[in-house]
C-alpha cells in the first residue's frame, strides 16, 4: 500500500488545472450539487454516484468550514471558487479515487488468501500495486477504481456467505453489489456471482431461497438509495445512457470477436505481461483441477467481465479492470505452484526448500518485470506536462482570445478558456471544412491518431479522409506536439489555421471534382456547434451561480 501510495502521489497533479478527458463528468456535477443544494447531478452515464456524491459532500464541507457557507440550501460561492481555482477541486477528486484504489489492495489479498494461499495473494497484491492500469486510473477522477473496490468487496462477501450462508450475509453481498452498480452499470453482472454463490451454498446445505431474494432486494435498494434520481429524473437518466451507448469512436470495434481479440490479445498482456498470462493459464488449469467453491467464483468472474465487455460497441482496456486483479491471482498461483511442483522432485529436504524459494522468486521476478517496467515509464511520463498542456500553452501564446477553435477528442480542454470552442470526437463527423468555416471556426486542433485511422480506412470513409487531406494540403500548420519526445505523454496533436485558405473555399469548390467536394461544400444539416461542457445544463447553472455569488457585496 505504501508503494502504491508513493507511485500514485508522484503524478497526481499532472496537467492540473486542466482535467483529463472524463473528469469533468464527475467533478462538475459534484460541484453543482454542492453549490445548488440539489441532489440531482443531471448526468447518469456511469452513474458514478460513489464518486459524485462524496465529492459533493467534500466540496460543501470545505465551503462551510473555511468560508462560512450554510450547511444546507444553496451555496453559490462554491461555483465561484470552482471557476477561480478548478485545480483544487480536480485534485480532491483524484485523492478520493486514490483512497479507493488503496482500499482495493487488502481486499485482493484477503480474496487471494482464501483461494490461492498467502504467498500467491501477497505476490498478486504487490504486482497490482504497481500495475500500469492501476496507476493510470488510480489518479483520475473516474469510476473504474470505485467499481473495482465494490466488485472485490462483493466477491469477498460471497466467499463469506459460502462459509456461513445466512440471509444476513447474502444481504451484505447485495449491499456491496448495489454500491458497485451505482459506480458502473455493467457491474450488474455481480448478480451472476451472487446467484452462483447461492447455488453452491444450496448444494452443500439447505440455504433458503429467501437469502437470494434478500441479496437481490439489497442490491436494488442500495442502488436506489445511492442513485435516487435515476428513478426520480428518468428522462435525464435515459438520455445519459443513450449518449454513453452511442458509438462515437471511429474504427475501434468490429464486433464481439474483435473486442475479444483486443482484451485477450492486447489489454490483459499489456497489463500483466505475456509471461504473466502464461502463468495465469497454468494457474487456471491447476485451480480447475483442485476446485473449491471459492475458486469457482473467481474462475467464473473473469469470463463474466470479459464477455460482457465484448458485447459493447467499443472497447477500452479499463473496462476489464474488475477482472485483472483476479487474473493476477491466477498468475501468482501458477508461478508459486509450479515452483512448488518442481521443488518437490528434489530429494534432499533442506535443498527442497531452497529450490522452492529460488524457483518461486525467479518466476515472480519474471512475471513482475513487465508491470514494473511499465510503471517506471508511467512515472517518467507523468512527471512532465502532456501534449494537451503543451498545445494549450501554444494556443494561449499565439492565438488571439475570442477566436473560434474546433477541437478533437483528447485535445486541450478549452471549456473554461477565453476561446469559443467546439469539441467533437472527430471533426469530420461533425461537419465539412466548409461547415466549420461558415460557422466562424478558423483554428483546428487535430488528433493525428484519428486522421491516420481514417486514412488507413481508404475508400470506406471518403468524407473524413478528404477533411484531413484538405487540412494537410491547404491549411497552415501552426504547431505539432508528439508524445515520442522523451518525457512527454499524451496524444499526437496538430494545430491548423485555415484563415488563408478559407476565403478561397468557394473558388476551390468550383474547381474541385470528386472526393474534394466532400469537404468543400456546406451540408444541409450543419452539426457544427459550440459545446460548453460535458453537461451543458450543469455548466450553465454553475456560471449563473458564480455570477450571483460575485454580485453579492
Amino acid at each position: 500500500m505504501m508503494v502504491s501510495l508513493l507511485t500514485q502521489v508522484w503524478g497526481i497533479e499532472r496537467d492540473l488545472p486542466m482535467p483529463t478527458l472524463d473528469e469533468r463528468y464527475f467533478v462538475t456535477p459534484a460541484t453543482y450539487i454542492a453549490a445548488s443544494g440539489s441532489l440531482n447531478p443531471h448526468w447518469f452515464g456511469h452513474p458514478g454516484s460513489t464518486i459524485i456524491y462524496p465529492l459533493a459532500l467534500l466540496f460543501r464541507l470545505r465551503e462551510v468550514v473555511f468560508h462560512g457557507a450554510p450547511l444546507f440550501g444553496a451555496a453559490h460561492s462554491v461555483a465561484a471558487r470552482f471557476q477561480d481555482d478548478p485545480g483544487s477541486y480536480y485534485l480532491s477528486g483524484r485523492i478520493w479515487v486514490m483512497i479507493l484504489g488503496l482500499a482495493c489492495l487488502p481486499l485482493i489479498y484477503l480474496i487471494g488468501r482464501r483461494t490461492v494461499g498467502e504467498v500467491a495473494a501477497f505476490v498478486a497484491t504487490g504486482i497490482w500495486a504497481i500495475a500500469p492500469l492501476a496507476l493510470q486510473y488510480g489518479t483520475v477522477t473516474r469510476t473504474d477504481t470505485a467499481g473495482l473496490l465494490f466488485a472485490l468487496l462483493t466477491i469477498l462477501w460471497c466467499m463469506r456467505a459460502l462459509d456461513r450462508p445466512t440471509i444476513g450475509r447474502f444481504a451484505l453481498c447485495g449491499v456491496a453489489a448495489g454500491f458497485a452498480v451505482s459506480s458502473r452499470y455493467f457491474l450488474a453482472t455481480l448478480a451472476i456471482m451472487i446467484t452462483l454463490t447461492w447455488c453452491l451454498a444450496r448444494a452443500r446445505s439447505r440455504t433458503p431461497f429467501l437469502a437470494l431474494v434478500a441479496a437481490g432486494g439489497a442490491t436494488i435498494g442500495t442502488f436506489a438509495l445511492t442513485t435516487p434520481f435515476f428513478f426520480l429524473a428518468m428522462s435525464e437518466a435515459l438520455r445519459s445512457l443513450s449518449e454513453e451507448a452511442t458509438f462515437r469512436i471511429p474504427f475501434q470495434s468490429h464486433g464481439f470477436v474483435d473486442n475479444l481479440t483486443f482484451y485477450v490479445g492486447e489489454a490483459i498482456p499489456e497489463t500483466i505481461s505475456v509471461l504473466g498470462c502464461i502463468a495465469a493459464i497454468i494457474g487456471i488449469v491447476l485451480l480447475i483441477r483442485r476446485r473449491t467453491a471459492s475458486r469457482v467464483l473467481l474462475l467464473v468472474w473473469v469470463p463474466c467481465v470479459v464477455i460482457e465487455s465484448c458485447f459493447l460497441g467499443v472497447h477500452w482496456n479499463r473496462w476489464i479492470i474488475p477482472a485483472l486483479p483476479i487474473v493476477l491471482l491466477f498468475a501468482a498461483f501458477g508461478a508459486v505452484e509450479s515452483a512448488r511442483i518442481v521443488a518437490a522432485r528434489v530429494r534432499e529436504p533442506s535443498m527442497r526448500r531452497r529450490a522452492f524459494v529460488v524457483l518461486a522468486a525467479t518466476a515472480v521476478v519474471l512475471i513482475a518485470a513487465g508491470p514494473i517496467a511499465s510503471a517506471v515509464e508511467f512515472e517518467r511520463v507523468t512527471a512532465h506536462p502532456s501534449t494537451r498542456v503543451q498545445a494549450l500553452h501554444f494556443i494561449e501564446d499565439h492565438i488571439p482570445t475570442g477566436s473560434s477553435i474546433a477541437v478533437e477528442i483528447r485535445g486541450p480542454d478549452l471549456t473554461t478558456s477565453a476561446y469559443h470552442a467546439a469539441n467533437h470526437v472527430s471533426l469530420p463527423d461533425a461537419g465539412t471544412v466548409a461547415d466549420f468555416a461558415k460557422a466562424g471556426y478558423q483554428y483546428f486542433v487535430i488528433n493525428s491518431a484519428l486522421s491516420y485511422k481514417f486514412r488507413m480506412c481508404g475508400t470506406a470513409c471518403p468524407a473524413q479522409d478528404a477533411f484531413y487531406l484538405w487540412l494537410r494540403s491547404h491549411a497552415h500548420k501552426l504547431a505539432e506536439f508528439k508524445p515520442d519526445v522523451p518525457g512527454l505523454g499524451g496524444p499526437h496533436l496538430a494545430i491548423y489555421d485555415i484563415s488563408a485558405a478559407r476565403d478561397d473555399l468557394p473558388g476551390a469548390l468550383a474547381r474541385s471534382r470528386g472526393i474534394r467536394q466532400l469537404t468543400l461544400h456546406t451540408t444541409k444539416n450543419n452539426h457544427v456547434e459550440s459545446i460548453p461542457g460535458p453537461i451543458p445544463f450543469v455548466h450553465d447553472k454553475l456560471d449563473e451561480f458564480a455570477a450571483a455569488a460575485r454580485a453579492q457585496p
